[in-house]
Order: structure tokens, then C-alpha cells, then sequence
């Protein structure tokens, strides 16, 4: 496309608008440029001058498919559940629809990955079998004397959870409730 100044608007801004489309392929964070032509003229003062690449940063929001990440240290402002765009808890990750999954929450999904810290939760699944785990000593607080996950329904027979220390909130035990 042309970008096109008159004689009678050559002093007002004009805007240029670059979207990007949705791949799939996890690629993380890109270096794009958009690059402008030389410039055509009648005025001499501009004809054949080359304006400066400007140079931008492409976020990958593409997400493993059947995994989700929470990391209740991250400060991104975009959440998508991916490894660059975790969501900040378990109960935002359980609001959501998930990557790859699109009609529930990571309940439905294979895979949960929590990072480290303490996350406040009464998580429950009622769906497919979920994995969650930890690699980095993730800590499961409950609140209350209710238990810290529930497993509902027979179509949840397989789940397992790893890595992850269990606690109950107020000092009440915590625990699995399947």
C-alpha cells in the first residue's frame, strides 16, 4: 500500500496499522521491520529519498497445545496460559478457555504447569485426566477447611499430581478431595 501526502494535507500525521495473524507454531519473540520505499515526488527537496526501516517486536501468543502455564511471579499484562504469557493463578487459568481448548478451562487439558511460589487455590476438574506439576516447588495453599483440589467424575480416573506441596488454609488440612 501507498502512503500518500497532498498539498493540502502534508502537514497532518497519517497512521499506519500492522496486524499480525495467529500461526499456531510456537516461534517466541520476533524482530520484524517494516521497510518504506524511496519517496516519490514532484518536490526535488524529497523525491528519491529513503525513509528509515523501523524496526518492532512481534509477541508470539501461540501456546503449546494441551499445556498451560501459571506463574504467580509474572507481571505480563497479556495472559494466554502459554510459556511466555503465563496466567498469574490457577483461578485465572481455570476462568479461561485454554489454548487448544475451546470450550473450557485447562481442566479440560492434559498438561498444567505451575511455577514456583504459592498459589492460592480450591482448584476443581471435572473433565478430562490433567497432569499438574511443578519442577520448580510450587506450593498449593487452600483457604478455609475445604480441600486444596478436587477431582470430579470418573472421566478425571488418570489425573496426577507432581512436584506440588499440598496446603491447607487457615491451618486446617489441606488435601485431594477425588
Amino acid at each position: 500500500p501507498d502512503l500518500v501526502f497532498t498539498t493540502e494535507d502534508w502537514f497532518h500525521p497519517q497512521e499506519i496499522v500492522i496486524t499480525g495473524h495467529q500461526d499456531g507454531v510456537v516461534d517466541g519473540i520476533q524482530t520484524a521491520s517494516l521497510v518504506f520505499g524511496s519517496v516519490n515526488s514532484v518536490d526535488p527537496a524529497y523525491a528519491g529519498r529513503t525513509l528509515a526501516d523501523i524496526e518492532f517486536t512481534v509477541l508470539d501468543t501461540s501456546a503449546v497445545a494441551n499445556t498451560v502455564f501459571v506463574d504467580s511471579f509474572a507481571t505480563n499484562e497479556f495472559v494466554n496460559g502459554s510459556e511466555a504469557f503465563p496466567f498469574h493463578s490457577l483461578e485465572e487459568a481455570l476462568g479461561c478457555n485454554a489454548p487448544g481448548d475451546p470450550g473450557g478451562g485447562p481442566g479440560q487439558e492434559d498438561l498444567i504447569i505451575l511455577g514456583a511460589g504459592v498459589h492460592n487455590a480450591h482448584a476443581v476438574f471435572n473433565g478430562s485426566p490433567v497432569r499438574l506439576i511443578s519442577t520448580q516447588g510450587a506450593i498449593l495453599q487452600g483457604s478455609g477447611t475445604g480441600p486444596v483440589l478436587t477431582f470430579f467424575g470418573a472421566s478425571t480416573s488418570g489425573s496426577s499430581v507432581e512436584g506440588i506441596e499440598l496446603r491447607g488454609g487457615a491451618g486446617e488440612a489441606g488435601g485431594v478431595f477425588v
